[in-house]
């Protein structure tokens, strides 16, 4: 059984998987935990997406390190990854040319 914190409106604004202060029993099949759990999902996955993207800048700047201190060749690395790495950096560098309108150029973190 699960137990949740309700709103005045029934709506969950928490859920545990055992009894709390203020917390009630919720039926499998309530509305409001179909509800929550579709919007707590959404939510992760947001999260995630916004972190994926994020790592990838880390992931790139680290590419770009490693090459430039000749700890790999650009060349080493799979033909796919040679591509999607310099198809970014043009971005950017686009991106750049924007003047203050753009993310501030290709610089590492």
């Amino acid at each position: 059984m699960l137990f949740a914190r309700k709103d005045k409106n029934g709506a969950i604004l928490a859920l545990f998987p055992d009894s709390r202060p203020g917390s009630v029993p919720v039926a499998q099949d309530d509305p409001a935990l179909a509800s929550f759990l579709v919007t707590a999902r959404g939510s992760v996955t947001l999260s995630l997406a916004d972190s994926d993207l994020e790592l990838a800048r880390v992931l790139e700047d680290l590419v770009a390190l490693l090459v430039d201190k000749r700890v790999i060749r650009m060349g080493e690395l799979p033909a796919e990854a040679q591509s999607k790495l310099m198809r970014r950096k043009r971005l950017r560098g686009e991106l750049a040319g924007l003047g203050p309108f753009g993310p501030g150029g290709d610089k590492l973190i």
